[in-house]
Parts: C-alpha cells; structure tokens; sequence
C-alpha cells in the first residue's frame, strides 16, 4: 500500500482509503475513512476531535473522514483543521453491507470531478443512507442520483422523464434541448429541427 501511495503522489494522483489493519501503512494517502470505531482502534484515543489529529499525526493524509453511522459523517481538511460534517436522514436500518465502500466510490468519483468538499460529504452520506435501506450489497441506482441532484439543487425545478425508460434506446443517440417557447417562431422551429437531425430520440424542456 505504501509503495503505491508513493507512486501516485509523484503523480499526483488522489488515493482513497479505507484502511484495515495497521494506518501507518497508508502514509501520505490523499483520503483516509475509517468508522469512528475504527479509528479508536488505531489512535486508542477517545473523540471525534482528538481522533482527527491522532490520525493526521500518524497517517498525515490530506484529508480524514471519520464515519458514524446514524450521526453521518465527518471530513476534515487536515491543513486547516476544518470540518465538515454530513448528517444522515433518520431512516430504518436494514443492513449496513457495503456502505463504506459507496462513501469511498463516491469521494473517489468527485476527486475525479472535482467536487467540493461539501458535495463530497453530502453525496456520500446520502447514497450510503440508500443502500442501508436494502438488504445486501445495494447498486446505486439512477433515481438515487436523481433524488441526490434535487437535494442539491434546490432551487432548479426536476422533473422526471416518466417515459424515457420505455424509449427504445439501444444504440440510440438521445439529445437534449430547451430553451423558453413562450413565444414560438421560426428561429425556434429551426432549432429544433437542427437538434433532431442530431439524434434519434429529441427531448426539449
């Protein structure tokens, strides 16, 4: 694990861990989540603040994010010492199978889109919340994302494309167009007629 981690910090390539064992092997990682009981483990030190700088001293990763089930999660910005903390919804737990490894997929994700820190925290307690509502290991699925982007985007109207899912898509080109037709004119029919010739199936909004 430390070899790699050497190889793509020269790379400057992020690393995302969710460490077993002894941390010390995962020295310099980007990003280190380990469960509160976890990082008690490691640290053998009590609270969520004195785990924070326990583990900064002894893995020194750039960022820490500690998990805590029903209380959500926490990342802190090991240079500043900021947190940021993501709640979770109050919801019925059914299993827990394979939530850590959603938050690491997800932080994984937004590294690669570079995503703030608070999209980060929030998308990852929000999808590991959906996928202990189901018994064994859960996939992410679209309307998940979907219910993500509206909790993010309070303030853009969604709406869902009921009929998208019956479309015949397979190997279909699928384009997107919207514009205000209030007033609908010639430069709007011709617009229109210029997406289409794009693609097989034109959505307007």
């Amino acid at each position: 694990a430390g070899a790699i981690i050497k190889i793509a910090n020269k790379y400057n390539i992020p690393t995302i861990v969710d460490p077993k064992g002894n941390f010390s092997k995962y020295a310099g990682c980007t990003f280190l989540k380990p469960n509160y009981s976890e990082a008690q483990k490691a640290t053998h030190v009590h609270g969520l603040t004195a785990n924070f700088e326990a583990l900064r001293l002894l893995v020194k990763p750039t960022y820490t994010c500690i998990t805590m089930a029903e209380k959500g999660l926490y990342i802190c910005e090991n240079k500043t010492g900021q947190i940021t903390h993501a709640p979770t919804q109050k919801i019925d737990v059914i299993d827990v199978t394979g939530a850590g490894d959603i938050v690491t997929a997800v932080v994984a994700n937004c590294f690669s889109n570079q995503a703030t820190v608070d999209f980060m925290a929030k998308s990852a307690a929000f999808l590991a919340t959906q996928s202990v509502q189901h018994v064994g290991t859960y996939v992410i699925q679209q309307d998940d994302l979907w219910e993500l982007y509206r909790q993010s985007n309070p303030f853009k109207i969604i709406s869902e494309i009921q009929h998208l899912p019956t479309l015949p898509r397979h190997k279909k080109r699928i384009v997107f167009t919207n514009g205000c037709f209030d007033m609908f004119h010639a430069g709007h029919l011709e617009s229109l007629k210029y997406a289409k010739k794009l693609g097989d199936i034109l959505i307007v909004g």
